[in-house]
């Protein structure tokens, strides 16, 4: 009976804590606190019946150990059983209040569900009363919400129509004041003419917008407020609390457009700065790859490795089917042979070991007197004849490179050598076969190339485009022409402190131990170290011969500029860069631009030089040469070099082909004619060098003649005995033009190196 009645079970525990209290075990505090909870269920009921339990436990052990005979081992017990029952009643009091709390949220749960039941009541009272014309009625109503929870948002709503219920009454109010007003000189009764009818209309209807008005800005609803006060302000411009209010709205308008926008541009600025922190944070280090989509047209990388294994096989008059089964299931392979070929009927004898995959099925399919071909990761069996006769497909061939020269030919070291193809298309219809039904297509505007041709030529198509269509080999080539004369090279030092290092070895190609054969003059030099040395530029034979002195690499040519730097007197004339791809020429002018005449016309020209009117007298007609047919030439430095990079896209071959041409003087031919007289050095060479390394041009040598006349104040200037205090001396000082040249491959975000 005590498990099932929670109320007995109070009722024993209360009894227990009473008889704890009577012998001393806990204070009557304690007891007071753990007053019974009854009508509990569920949860509760469950928590309070373990807590009861724990309690009669506790209690019957206080009541053993109590009347039990004291002893002196046991001295801590009942210490430890006091302490128990203190906790467990601190228990008791913290489930008391928890259930005052429960019970508190309940009722203030129920309170408002109850308020807000009762604001719909009054809300939808008080619409139905509007809705009627009972104005007065539906305001009282609704005030009512507003004294039961003014912060509702069901009261705003009731507040608009108030106000909509006010000026309804106060537009009644008017309408009916307007009708019990007397007209004077009428006979009978209240009745207004019609004219003053419409005023009085009018008026109330000009009084009812300034009210909606009003409530509009209150509300902040500012372009209804314009309407209203617009139109009342067409029907009467003069009206002044119109104007006022309208004024008002305006304003207010304004600045709520102002702080949005203020709002915005904070917003923005945050926004900003939020990109600025996040742009800050160093991105963390990932390795990102490029999946390729597979190609339609070939076998996959995996697949070629698996046709490269070596397979053995050895049969005798095996079924055709039977072969192909067995190669299939040991190469792991889909090999499907045509429905046309006899599977069970064609015998097969063939034996080979330890071959390619793919050149056993290839000896297999021509022991058979058939063909293959490979799509995808699938290889085809049938006969030659199939294969031609299979229909035309169509696939679009998008270029990386876009129709870039350098795809449409290829070059030797030799100008000889370099084939040119027109374009793309004729390269591709020279290669791949071409049936009747085949077409090629180049789209330049997308920079695609469409094919329509069978799958085995649209494979060899792909091929071919994998090999032509690459990223072409940018190269930048920089010169540096500077002027330097013979002393300053003896008093730097350059000679002697390069002198170590090794000279170039004229030879026809680029094999180190082979020299140029007797009798040949073309051939390129070949760079075996970075020697830089002017023993050419100094010999009194070489007056104007350009000629290759050396190559230097990027650590000497940098000491060699440094110490031409500290020289004051050394000049750079000009330092230009010009980039090209490879194989493709580049072109390099510091040029001044010469005119000259070409031709003269003989002219007759006539002189008035007396006055008199005639050109009779003497001296006053002659004739003359008027040039005629200007050409310009350009005169100064003007280099081509062609780079051809390696496959290894560290060395290259650079074609060198400087020209120097200087204006020497006029000569003069006669009859006023003169002719220039121009000086030029040219040379056509090759030289391999390796990427980043710097050739050097040399050999052009101007000798200027300078004389210093050095004498004695007063005494040099003196007749007949002057020249005793006055010294003349002439000086010769010979400059030499060198052009250093130094190409750099480029990758395709700057410089290798």
């Amino acid at each position: 009976m005590l498990r099932r009645c929670p109320l007995a079970r109070w009722s024993v525990f209360a009894a227990l804590l009473t008889a704890l209290c009577s012998v001393g075990i806990i204070t009557p505090a304690a007891q007071e606190s753990a007053v019974p909870c009854a009508g509990l269920v569920g949860a509760e009921a469950r928590r309070c019946a373990r807590l009861h339990a724990q309690a009669q436990a506790l209690a019957e052990a206080l009541i053993r150990e109590k009347t039990a005979p004291q002893a002196p081992t046991r001295t801590a017990a009942p210490y430890v059983l006091r302490q128990k029952a203190s906790e467990l009643a601190e228990q008791f009091s913290q489930e008391k209040a928890r259930e005052r709390v429960e019970k508190t949220r309940d009722a203030q749960r129920q309170v408002q569900l109850a308020r807000e039941r009762q604001l719909k009541e009054l809300y939808h009272r008080g619409l139905a009363l509007y809705q009627q014309g009972r104005y007065a009625d539906a305001a009282a109503v609704l005030q009512q919400m507003v004294v039961v929870d003014p912060s509702h948002p069901l009261v705003k709503a009731a507040e608009r129509l108030i106000t909509r219920s006010e000026l309804k009454r106060y537009e009644e109010d008017a309408r009916r004041a307007t009708r019990a007003v007397p007209v004077p000189g009428a006979g009978q009764g209240p009745v207004v003419s019609q004219l003053e009818q419409l005023l009085v209309e009018k008026r109330i209807e000009l009084e009812t917008a300034m009210k909606y008005a009003k409530t509009a800005l209150a509300e902040r609803q500012y372009d209804t407020a314009v309407k209203l006060l617009t139109k009342i302000l067409v029907q009467d411009p003069s009206n002044r609390p119109a104007q006022l209010l309208m004024e008002q709205v305006q304003e207010a308008k304004l600045t709520e457009e102002q702080h949005r926008l203020d709002r915005r541009i904070a917003m923005d600025e945050r926004q900003m700065m939020h990109d600025v922190m996040k742009a800050q944070i160093l991105p963390e280090a990932r390795t990102v790859g490029l999946v390729s989509p597979p190609s339609p047209y070939g076998s996959s990388e995996q697949f070629s490795e698996t046709l490269q294994q070596p397979i053995s096989l050895e049969f005798a008059d095996v079924a055709l089917g039977d072969v192909v089964d067995f190669i299939a299931d040991a190469a792991g392979i889909s090999l499907i042979p045509s429905p046309q070929l006899d599977l069970k009927g064609q015998l097969v004898s063939i034996k080979v070991k330890n071959l390619p995959l793919e050149q056993a099925i290839k000896y297999l399919a021509k022991s058979l007197s058939l063909s293959y071909r490979i799509e995808q990761d699938v290889v085809l069996l049938a006969t030659k004849e199939e294969f031609e006769n299979q229909p035309m497909e169509t696939h679009v061939f998008f270029l990386r490179s876009g129709f870039s020269p350098s795809t449409l030919e290829t070059s030797a070291v030799e100008t000889s050598s370099l084939l040119q193809m027109e374009s793309m298309k004729d390269l591709i219809s020279q290669t791949v076969p071409q049936p009747p039904d085949s077409k090629l297509v180049m789209d330049e505007r997308i920079g695609a190339l469409i094919v329509t041709n069978t799958g085995e030529n649209l494979r060899l198509t792909e091929r071919l485009l994998s090999q032509v269509d690459t990223t072409p080999v940018q190269v930048l080539i920089e010169a540096r022409v500077m002027e330097l004369t013979n002393t300053d090279l003896e008093h730097l030092g350059v000679e002697t402190v390069l002198n170590d290092l090794y000279p170039l070895t004229k030879r026809t190609d680029t094999r180190p131990d082979q020299a140029v054969p007797p009798g040949r003059t073309s051939g390129h030099a070949v760079a075996k170290g970075g020697g830089f040395k002017f023993p050419a530029l100094s010999r009194e034979d070489e007056g104007v011969n350009l000629t290759l002195q050396s190559v230097l690499t990027a650590a000497k040519f940098e000491a060699v500029l440094h110490v031409l730097e500290e020289n004051k007197k050394s000049k750079t004339l000009s330092a230009p860069r010009v980039t090209t791809l490879n194989n493709k020429p580049a072109m390099i002018k510091v040029v001044d631009e010469f005119r000259y005449p070409t031709r003269y016309e003989v002219s007759l020209v006539q002189f008035d030089t007396n006055g008199d009117g005639d050109f009779d007298d003497a001296g006053e007609t002659e004739f003359v040469n008027v040039p005629q047919d200007i050409q310009k030439r350009d005169i100064g430095i003007l280099l081509n070099v062609t780079p051809s990079v390696g496959k290894d896209l560290k060395t290259m071959t650079l074609v060198l082909a400087p020209e120097v041409s200087t204006f020497s003087q006029f000569r003069d031919l006669g009859g006023g004619v003169t002719v220039p007289e121009f000086t030029t050095s040219q040379l056509a060479t090759s030289v391999v060098i390796t990427d980043g390394e710097t050739v050097v041009l040399g050999g052009l040598i101007k000798d200027t003649l300078s004389s210093t006349v050095t004498k004695v104040p007063f005494f040099g200037d003196l007749p007949l005995v002057g020249s005793l205090f006055r010294q003349k001396e002439e000086s010769v000082t010979r400059k030499n033009l060198v052009i250093f040249i130094t190409a750099r491959i480029l990758a395709p975000r700057g410089p290798t190196t």
